[in-house]
């Protein structure tokens, strides 16, 4: 198996966090579209009005070049909320608006202020915060892949990167049913 950085996702607790301290509209965007999507930094900034079909959430997303050189073409499914936040935006603009520096400047900025400063809170730390919670949610490896815009589950795989606490949950909840809240 090939060697890949791994980053840390944010734990729901830092998630809530960061969410809870966004201030503007254009920091709810930022951080929620990001957290609840799994979009590259890249893709969301390139969203416009005309591939995002808001009545049936969805975004038409090119994604990264595949190996033969060319964009690959991907859909991927917004949450309600997202379909609020985009709706609003793009009542009055046509696209996002914003350079991926930009986008990286808001994560940075608004993870400071939630007081996450044990990890590098960056877009990409949001993705792989989303791809690890929809697996904990139930999300398929080959669903998420495709979401993700993943050539091979194997990407995927290596990507998600559970903690120990996961593995751990994830055994138990097999063995044990999941955990009933009081």
């Amino acid at each position: 198996m090939r060697y890949k950085h791994k980053r840390q996702a944010l734990t729901d607790e830092e998630s809530s966090l960061l969410v809870s301290s966004c201030k503007t509209q254009e920091e709810k965007l930022v951080i929620w579209t990001l957290l609840e999507t799994g979009l590259r930094v890249e893709e969301f900034c390139s969203l416009t009005l005309a591939n995002t079909n808001l009545a049936n959430r969805r975004f038409r997303v090119l994604g990264k070049n595949t190996k033969g050189g060319e964009k690959k073409v991907r859909v991927v499914p917004m949450t309600s909320t997202i379909q609020v936040l985009l709706n609003h935006h793009f009542a009055i603009n046509n696209d996002i608006g914003m350079s991926t520096r930009t986008a990286n400047r808001i994560v940075h900025r608004v993870a400071v202020r939630a007081g996450i400063m044990r990890k590098d809170v960056s877009p990409h730390v949001l993705r792989h915060t989303f791809a690890v919670k929809s697996l904990r949610d139930g999300v398929s490896v080959a669903d998420l892949s495709k979401i993700l815009g993943h050539e091979d589950m194997e990407t995927t795989l290596i990507y998600l990167n559970p903690t120990d606490e996961d593995s751990c949950r994830s055994f138990l909840e097999t063995k044990e049913g999941p955990k009933q809240k009081r």
